[in-house]
This record gives C-alpha cells, sequence and structure tokens, in this order.
C-alpha cells in the first residue's frame, strides 16, 4: 500500500517537473522570438552605409548605382523587406545575385558588378567596372548597292603549313561582289570588346575611331551583345588585323549579318574583305612580306581560312 501511495507521488511530482520544464522551454522561446523581432526591427538590423566603388569614383554613376540598388528593393519587396520593413542589412545578403542583375541591366555603362555585406559594420560595398568604349557601331537602314568585278585574272598567295605559293586564275566577270554605298548614319552605339552595345554615341567622321557601319536593319539594344560572341570576337581581331598592317583603316561595312563578312571602305583601295567566321590573324605575316604588292591591288579577301587573294 505504501509502495502505491510513493508511485503516485513520484509520478505527481515527475507531472510538475515536465509541465514545469516545457513552461520555462516557452518562455525562453518566446524571449528568442521576441529578441528576433525586436533585432530585425531595429536600428541593428538596418543598413547604415551603401558605399560604392568604381572607377575614378564618378559622382553620378555613383548615384545611379544607388538609386538603382534602392528601386530594386523597395520596388520587388523581398521577403525580408516585407517582413522586417526596409532597409534590410539581410536583403542583400540573400538576394545580391538579383540585385546585381539589375543594376547591371538599369546601368548598361558597368559590368562585373558585386555586392559585399558587413553584418556588424551594417555596409552594403556595391562593386563594378566600367566597361571601356572600344568603337562605334552605326547604324543606316538607307544604302544602295553597287557592283564591284573581282575575279578576273586573279592573283592569290595559299598560306599552307607556314609555305606560301602564288597561283593564278582566271573566271568569268559575271563573278561579282557587291558592296554597300553608305550615306547618312542615323544612329550610332558606343561597345565594349565584349561587344556589348552600352550607350549612344555620337557619329565621327574620320578613321580616329573604330567604327562599323551597319547597313542592315539590325535590332540594338543597349546593354546587350550586338553579335553572338565568336562573330564579335572577330570583328575586334579584323580591327588589330588592320592596326597590324598600316593601312590606317579604321572603319568596318557590314551589309548583310547573314552573310558573316565585313570590308573597308569601296573607294579606297585596297579595300580588304574578313569573314567574320575566321580570325586574319593567320594572314598578318604573309600581308606584312608582300605587303609592297597588296597595296598595288585593288582587293585583298581574307574571308578563306588560310588563303590570302588579291587582284
Amino acid at each position: 500500500m505504501i509502495d502505491y501511495y510513493q508511485n503516485q507521488k513520484f509520478k505527481k511530482n515527475r507531472r510538475k517537473k515536465t509541465k514545469f520544464f516545457i513552461a520555462l522551454f516557452l518562455f525562453f522561446l518566446l524571449v528568442i522570438i521576441g529578441g528576433i523581432v525586436y533585432f530585425f526591427n531595429s536600428p541593428y538590423s538596418k543598413i547604415k552605409t551603401i558605399n560604392v566603388n568604381i572607377e575614378n569614383q564618378d559622382k553620378v554613376l555613383s548615384d545611379n548605382f544607388i538609386n538603382s540598388y534602392n528601386s530594386e528593393v523597395n520596388g520587388k519587396k523581398y521577403f525580408f523587406e516585407k517582413i522586417f520593413g526596409e532597409n534590410s542589412i539581410f536583403t542583400p545578403l540573400f538576394y545580391s545575385s538579383d540585385i546585381v542583375s539589375s543594376i547591371e541591366k538599369n546601368i548598361s555603362e558597368v559590368k562585373d558588378v558585386k555586392i559585399k555585406t558587413n553584418i556588424f559594420s551594417r555596409s552594403v560595398d556595391i562593386e563594378g567596372t566600367i566597361r571601356q568604349k572600344f568603337g562605334l557601331w552605326c547604324l543606316n537602314n538607307q544604302h544602295s548597292t553597287s557592283t564591284m568585278g573581282v575575279n578576273s585574272a586573279t592573283s592569290s598567295l595559299q598560306s599552307n603549313l607556314g609555305q606560301i605559293t602564288a597561283s593564278t586564275s582566271t573566271s568569268s566577270d559575271s563573278n561579282n561582289i557587291t558592296a554597300p554605298n553608305f550615306y547618312d548614319s542615323t544612329k550610332c552605339f558606343w561597345f565594349d570588346n565584349d561587344g556589348v552595345a552600352f550607350m549612344e554615341g555620337p557619329d565621327t567622321e574620320g578613321q580616329l575611331i573604330y567604327k562599323v557601319m551597319d547597313s542592315y536593319d539590325s535590332n540594338i539594344n543597349i546593354g546587350q551583345t550586338i553579335l553572338s560572341g565568336e562573330l564579335i570576337k572577330n570583328i575586334i581581331s579584323d580591327f588589330d588585323f588592320l592596326d597590324k598592317s598600316g593601312l590606317g583603316y579604321k572603319i568596318l561595312y557590314l551589309s548583310d549579318p547573314s552573310l558573316e563578312e565585313v570590308h573597308t571602305d569601296v573607294s579606297v583601295k585596297p579595300v580588304i574583305y574578313f569573314s567574320l567566321r575566321n580570325d586574319p590573324a593567320y594572314a598578318l605575316d604573309a600581308f606584312l612580306k608582300y605587303k609592297s604588292d597588296f597595296i598595288k591591288s585593288g582587293y585583298v579577301d581574307l574571308r578563306i581560312p588560310n588563303r590570302i587573294y588579291y587582284k
């Protein structure tokens, strides 16, 4: 009988202890939750400073960074902004990739944007690289075409395994090359060496700035690449070839992107023809070696890999 009462007393005490620990646990849980809620709504979880680190510390561009950041964060109302209010230090910590994409989209002059968040100093550091102007891409939908025969009595230099041989071929005058005759350019865009059109530019004259005259109805959007990666890479290589050739050409003409071909001004001899599918670097040594012959010709054709055709 005594054992029964002792057992009941033991169970009762155990239930009291269990209730006590549950109550204690709930108390501390509420304290923790309250502390978290207080912290996230207190100034300690809010961004204190936004620092922009870019080349030359351009004031206008820095302000554009901050405005673009605020527009993205406040406009979309990310999770932390919805629950704990604006300016949360945790938003750039967890959503940096979305914010970076928005900044690069809104500010086309920059690339490689990075966001670094320091919780302890409550600061956000935004870094970016300013796109460098490589050249101008000018659109001109008003153009006419002129025909130029280029395949009669053709002399060629063939580069094969490091050896150059000369040969002569003859074909009908009916095989002609059509080249555009450009008038006034309507709109120009600065592009970098990645081929990204990042801002509008002037329609310059002369051979001082790299320039692509595009007579095709191209659709250029600021912040996007003009041509696919390999094609734009080869256009950069074409300009490099022209620089090293010593001819002084800095303008290339594009009449139809589907042909993937560009050429220099047809009114200035020799006209150089390039294929956007090929890097012309293979022909540079041969061109320099026989430059005296080439500059007396009407055109030099580099559109076929490992071949130099001229007339």
